[in-house]
């Protein structure tokens, strides 16, 4: 008396069920990684089409022409600047930072700077001056 184990239950509805899913996930796939604007049959006959017009591409490739003729026009402009700062007149020590066109900052020099033993003349009179006016407030 020996027992056999029950077969498993069938279950009819999980075969079209996985195969459903694979098809799905294939046409999904196949969506994601179109990466023309369009299927065709080999003989040229369109299956799908969602190509943009030849107008609207036309268009956009004007809009790129333009901004890459803006672009040298630009990178031109800025070659000529730089030329023409270049072949400016060269600036004399002198001459300072100018003002409005006809007038001229006046021209002045700065003091010469001390010699040695004058800065320690100055530096002791100054360290006197400083201790001067600290002795009253202590």
């Amino acid at each position: 008396m020996t027992e056999t184990a029950a077969p498993p239950p069938r279950r009819p509805w999980v075969a079209p069920l996985v195969w459903g899913a694979l098809v799905l996930l294939l046409i999904v796939a196949g969506w994601l990684l179109l990466g023309a604007c369009g299927l065709r049959w080999p003989g040229g006959g369109p299956i799908l089409l969602f190509c943009p017009d030849e107008a609207a591409a036309a268009a956009e490739g004007d809009v790129l022409a333009r901004e890459r003729a803006r672009e040298r026009a630009l990178e031109d402009r800025l070659e000529r600047l730089r030329l023409a700062l270049l072949g400016g007149p060269a600036c004399r020590p002198g001459d300072g930072v100018r003002g409005p066109p006809g007038e001229r900052a006046p021209r002045t020099r700065p003091p010469a700077p001390p010699g040695p033993p004058e800065i320690d003349r100055f530096l002791d009179g100054l360290a006197a001056e400083v201790a001067s006016r600290l002795e009253p407030v202590r």
